[in-house]
């Protein structure tokens, strides 16, 4: 994957994603970003969320299957896997674990931090030659 500088994604999947994670706050919510990639840009087209295995506050892990399943879905319309997304009940700065795999998906990541009841932080991040990267977050 090149380095992505932006993602666009509509805004009512932003809100999805939020409502998710301020719901439960004390685990982690995950799901998958499905769409394309033009010049160095993500366009959100579908989001997916996936049960979060490890049901923890600290990490979050998708079922291998779901994965692959959704891999061959989302190729058999031309499009792919284009980030991950997930929460945080803290700031939306990746974690030691998140960077680790952040390596070997170097996908975007978008971050949901929990702050408290109705207040959080949206940011997303990519892992791109050495680096985490902050990318910047557009809603349509």
């Amino acid at each position: 994957m090149q380095k992505i500088e932006k993602i666009i994604i509509p805004k009512n999947y932003l809100e999805k994603i939020v409502e998710e994670a301020l719901k439960t706050p004390n685990i982690e919510i995950c799901g998958l970003l499905i769409g394309v990639v033009k010049n160095k840009v993500v366009i959100v087209k579908r989001i997916k969320f996936t049960p979060n295995m490890a049901k923890s506050s600290i990490r979050f892990s998708i079922d291998p299957k779901i994965l692959y399943e959704t891999y061959m879905e989302v190729e058999k319309i031309g499009e792919d896997i284009i980030g991950i997304f997930h929460s945080h009940p803290a700031s939306p700065q990746p974690s030691a674990i998140d960077i680790e795999y952040m390596e070997i998906n170097p996908v975007v990541w978008l971050i949901i931090g929990v702050l408290g009841e109705e207040n959080y932080e949206i940011a997303a991040w990519q892992f791109f030659e050495g680096k985490i990267h902050n990318v910047e977050i557009v809603e349509t």
